[in-house]
């Protein structure tokens, strides 16, 4: 598999470096660049070939949410994972229904990271099996629902 070329969105630059220094890890990994806020990754997106972009939910500017409505309005098959340090319970529902490729906490396992990365490097979701046990319960309730 060719190199996935991924861009880091973080505010907090030693965050950033962090990420860089585990992604690297990964020899089929490239940090193709870096943003510090929402508008930044605009602006690298029509500058640089990303496959992945790796979004803190706190990205300045816009929320993450708004940012990835926004990606994904100008780029529908790109692959956005948001790292936050909110448990899955507060936004991961809402933000992979909104088109993210896969949300994590920042106090994941960096192996789970590098796992995200790669698979959604091919055009697949990644879930937790958390946030799975939640998606399951959501659509069980959306579907009892419809039979009252």
């Amino acid at each position: 598999m060719p190199n996935i070329k991924i861009l880091i969105a973080d505010a907090n630059a030693i965050v950033r470096q962090g990420l860089k220094n585990l992604i690297t890890r990964d020899s089929k990994i490239v940090v193709a660049g870096e943003a510090k806020n929402s508008n930044e990754v605009l602006e690298k997106l029509k500058l640089l070939d990303i496959d992945v972009i790796l979004m803190d939910i706190g990205i300045q500017a816009k929320n993450s949410l708004e940012t990835l409505i926004h990606l994904k309005k100008i780029n529908p098959d790109l692959h956005v994972i948001i790292l936050s340090v909110y448990a899955e319970d507060h936004y991961g529902l809402k933000l992979i229904e909104s088109g993210a490729s896969s949300y994590l906490s920042k106090t994941c396992p960096p192996n789970q990271l590098l796992d995200a990365i790669n698979k959604v490097a091919k055009g697949e979701k990644y879930i937790t099996p958390y946030l799975r046990k939640l998606l399951a319960k959501k659509f069980d309730n959306e579907i009892n629902k419809g039979h009252d």
